[in-house]
C-alpha cells in the first residue's frame, strides 16, 4: 500500500480519513463525484489517493464502485461532460484493493441484492 500510494502522491502521504462503505439493499446509487472534488481549482496532479478494501465481491448488482475510466486526466478546465466516457461498475473479488486517484470521477452502485456489500475505505 505504502509504494502504490507513494506513486500516486509522493514521499510524504498521510491517511486522513478511514471510514466504511456499505450498500444495502434498494439503496439509491451515490452521485458521480471526485474525491479531489473540494480543490478550488481543478489540478493536474492528485492530492488525494483512496484504497478501497473490497470486503466482499464488488458486482453490478451489490453495489460495486462506479467509475469513469480515465476521468482523473480527462476532467480540467474547459471539459465538456461529453469528453467522457461511459461509467463502468469496479467489480472485483472480495479481498481486492482498488487504488484510485482523487481525480477519478466515482461513486457507489446501487445495490439490487437482498444482502449488503461491505468495504473500507
Amino acid at each position: 500500500m505504502d509504494e502504490l500510494m507513494k506513486e500516486i502522491l509522493g514521499e510524504d502521504w498521510i491517511i486522513f480519513n478511514y471510514t466504511a462503505n456499505i450498500a444495502g439493499y434498494g439503496g439509491t446509487p451515490q452521485f458521480i463525484h471526485q474525491d479531489q472534488g473540494f480543490v478550488t481549482k481543478l489540478l493536474e496532479f492528485p492530492v488525494i489517493g483512496q484504497a478501497i478494501f473490497c470486503l466482499d465481491d464488488f458486482k453490478m448488482e451489490n453495489g460495486a464502485t462506479h467509475v469513469i475510466p480515465g476521468s482523473h486526466l480527462i476532467i480540467r478546465d474547459g471539459f465538456k461532460v461529453s469528453d467522457l466516457p461511459e461509467e463502468i461498475a469496479a467489480e472485483a473479488p472480495a479481498g481486492t484493493i482498488l487504488i484510485t486517484d482523487g481525480r477519478l470521477a466515482h461513486g457507489t452502485g446501487q445495490n439490487i441484492t437482498q444482502n449488503k456489500r461491505f468495504a473500507l475505505l
